[in-house]
C-alpha cells in the first residue's frame, strides 16, 4: 500500500491535451442503459486520473441538469502510456410516465488540473438520476477514431465565434482596408484533406474550407476539446500584418484602417473589410476576386479571425 501510494504521488494529473475519449460501449435493455468511454493517455508521459471525472451533460450546446451519483468507493488510477482508464455511467431511459426521454447529445469530462474538458458525442437519454461507476484500468483501444464525423457538426455549432460569424456574412457593409491582409496558417491549407486542427492549451480551433468560397477562420476561446481532431499549436497563428486573438478593436485598426465596428449583440461586435482585384490586390490564380476579412471581438478582445476569397461580385 505504501509502494502505491508514492506511485500514486508520483504520477503528475492528466491533462486533458494528453487524453483522448473514445466510446466504447453503449448498451441498452429492460428500461435502462450503460455508456463506457475509454480515457486514453495519448502521450508517452504516465499521469493520474481521478476516481471520479466530472461528467457535465449537453444538449444542443446548453447546460443539463442531470443528477448523477457517485459512491465512495473506488481509487485514481494511473494511465501509462498507450493504456486507458473506463468511465462508465448508467441511466434509466425512460421518463416518470414511462415514455422516452429527450436526448442528451453530448458529455464534456473533465476534472481538476486538467485544463479544457473533453468533449465526447455520447447521445445518451437522460431524464433521470445517472449513476457513475468509479474509473477502472483497461485495454486502450487498438485504434481511436480520427475522423472526427460522429456528432463533430453539433461541436462545431457550439464554437463560440459559429453563430456571430455567420450572422456577420450576410451584412452587406464592409471597408475598405489600408492593406491587402490574409489570415496565414500555412499547415492547415495544405492538408485538405483535413483541414482542421485544434489547440487543446489555448481553446483555438482553425477550419479551412475548399469551395468556390475559401475561407480559413481562427477561432478561440473554445470550451471543450473535440472528438478525434488533430492537435497543433495555434497560439502563434496571426495574420500577414501581424493581426492576432486578444487584440482590442483600436490595435486592430491602427494595422487594417478605420471602420465602423457592428454590435452583433451578447458581448459580440466585428470588424468587416471588403476588397477586390480593382482595389489592387494580387489576382487570386489570375482571376478577379473578392476578399473578405472578418475580426470577431468578445468583450472588446479578438476571438476569431475569418479571411475567406471567391469569385469577383
Amino acid at each position: 500500500m505504501i509502494f502505491a501510494g508514492l506511485a500514486l504521488a508520483a504520477a503528475p494529473i492528466c491533462s486533458s491535451a494528453q487524453i483522448r475519449a473514445v466510446i466504447a460501449g453503449v448498451n441498452h435493455g429492460a428500461g435502462r442503459a450503460q455508456t463506457t468511454i475509454l480515457l486514453a493517455n495519448n502521450s508517452d508521459q504516465r499521469c493520474r486520473l481521478p476516481a471520479y471525472p466530472t461528467v457535465t451533460f449537453l444538449r444542443q450546446g446548453r447546460t443539463v441538469h442531470v443528477k448523477i451519483g457517485r459512491g465512495r468507493d473506488g481509487a485514481p488510477v494511473i494511465v501509462r502510456r498507450r493504456s486507458a482508464a473506463a468511465l462508465t455511467f448508467g441511466w434509466s431511459d425512460l421518463g416518470p410516465a414511462g415514455g422516452d426521454c429527450p436526448t442528451v447529445a453530448d458529455a464534456l469530462v473533465g476534472w481538476p488540473g486538467a485544463g479544457i474538458p473533453l468533449w465526447v458525442p455520447v447521445a445518451v437519454d437522460a431524464c433521470m438520476a445517472m449513476r457513475q461507476s468509479p474509473l477502472a484500468p483497461a485495454a486502450a483501444p487498438a485504434s481511436i477514431d480520427t475522423t472526427a464525423a460522429t456528432g463533430f457538426d453539433r461541436w462545431l455549432n457550439a464554437a463560440p465565434c459559429e453563430a456571430p460569424l455567420l450572422r456577420l456574412s450576410t451584412m452587406r457593409r464592409a471597408w475598405r482596408p489600408l492593406v491587402h491582409d490574409a489570415l496565414r496558417i500555412d499547415f492547415v491549407n495544405r492538408h485538405t484533406a483535413r483541414p482542421i486542427f485544434f489547440d487543446p492549451t489555448h481553446g483555438i480551433l482553425a477550419k479551412a474550407l475548399h469551395d468556390s468560397v475559401q475561407s480559413l477562420t481562427l477561432c478561440g476561446g473554445n470550451h471543450s476539446v473535440p472528438y478525434g481532431i488533430p492537435y497543433a499549436d495555434l497560439a502563434p497563428a496571426s495574420t500577414t500584418r501581424g493581426v492576432h486573438l486578444g487584440m482590442t478593436p483600436d490595435a486592430v485598426e491602427r494595422i487594417e484602417g478605420p471602420a465602423q465596428p457592428v454590435s452583433l449583440g451578447g458581448g459580440f461586435s466585428a470588424l468587416h473589410y471588403r476588397w477586390s482585384t480593382a482595389h489592387g490586390a494580387p489576382p487570386a490564380h489570375g482571376e478577379p476576386a473578392t476578399f473578405n476579412l472578418s475580426l470577431l471581438f468578445y468583450r472588446l478582445h479578438l476571438m476569431a479571425i475569418d479571411y475567406s476569397t471567391g469569385p469577383l461580385r
